[in-house]
């Protein structure tokens, strides 16, 4: 029996003004969130050179391909052996906070993308 595949996903760029700035192809499936970046953006070309970029967890590793201005990634919890911790620090927390908190302009321009009957949904992925 062949599995089915629902989900479509894209890559969204957007700045603090809430203004989406690209949107990539739909993909089907299930797709990394780096791959797509990957696939959209290839590292070798210079993209984001004069830009600070805000990314969820999903994106870990852009520092070591991409260059940039500045790069605000979540801190992470490490995996670690049953029994020992891997907390994050108070610091680490709140840095976590205060990028959250920043970037939640850009879950809400993504949200109100979602909610607008303007946007022209392909008729076949």
């Amino acid at each position: 029996m062949e599995k089915k595949s629902h989900t479509v996903k894209s890559l969204l760029l957007t700045n603090k003004e809430k203004r989406i700035l690209y949107v990539s192809e739909l993909y089907e499936g299930s797709v990394h969130d780096y791959h797509l970046l990957q696939d959209c953006f290839s590292p070798e070309l210079s993209w984001f050179k004069q830009k600070i970029i805000r990314m969820d967890l999903g994106f870990q590793g852009f520092k070591d391909l991409y260059s940039c201005q500045k790069v605000y990634i979540p801190h992470k919890k490490k995996r670690c052996a049953k029994g020992e911790s891997n907390e994050l620090s108070e610091q680490q927390k709140a840095t976590n906070k205060e990028q959250a908190a920043q970037r939640i302009k850009i879950e809400h321009s993504i949200g109100g993308m979602k909610r607008s009957p303007h946007i022209i949904t392909p008729l076949s992925y």
